[in-house]
């Protein structure tokens, strides 16, 4: 029975310590929370941009390289073929609704020639050329940057896709005869 006494004696000289005790968990657990939804947005992010780069090279090797306009006798003409201009623009839009601010598309040739795509960008390859396509692209920490002092509020990621081109280069030539 005396034991029990002095227990009770220790834990009431330690009121405050279950208070500090609480808080310290409750901001642990809201530091966790906040890495889980930056991780959740940071993933949506790498994940569409991966299907996107995806999407990107399988285009270019079809159509054997990209071009401001649609090349002459290309098959069914416009209705198939993704100009410069409307790739960037949809890559633009994209990026925009994941919430990315700034990004790069470079195309790189076997030769190692690198080519930023934009608007208006020409870059063809022949019938079974490699390629490869990098998408950089500028990733936030929206929340975890604000709790931990110090941590950068940004970073890189690069997703390469590489390819090897599908359509023989015929452009110069008259099919329609």
């Amino acid at each position: 029975m005396k034991k029990m006494c002095v227990k009770n004696k220790n834990h009431e000289k330690k009121k405050g310590a279950t208070a500090i005790e609480a808080v310290v968990g409750l901001l642990a657990l809201v530091m966790i929370m906040a890495f889980f939804v930056d991780m959740l947005t940071i993933v949506q992010q790498r994940y569409t941009v991966s299907q996107t780069a995806n999407t990107l090279v399988r285009t270019i090797a079809t159509q054997g390289g990209i071009q401001s306009q649609t090349p002459n006798n290309y098959p069914n003409g416009d209705s198939n073929y993704v100009t410069s201009t409307e790739l960037y623009r949809t890559l633009s839009e994209r990026m925009l609704g994941l919430g990315v601010d700034e990004w790069t598309m470079t195309v790189t040739d076997d030769a190692g020639v690198n080519t930023n795509v934009g608007v208006g960008t020409k870059v063809k390859f022949d019938y079974r050329e490699p390629f490869t396509i990098t998408l950089r692209y500028e990733s936030k920490w929206h929340i975890t940057n604000q709790i931990i002092p110090g941590m950068s509020d940004s970073f890189t990621i690069t997703q390469k896709r590489t390819a090897i081109s599908e359509y023989e280069d015929n452009y110069n030539e008259d099919w329609s005869e």
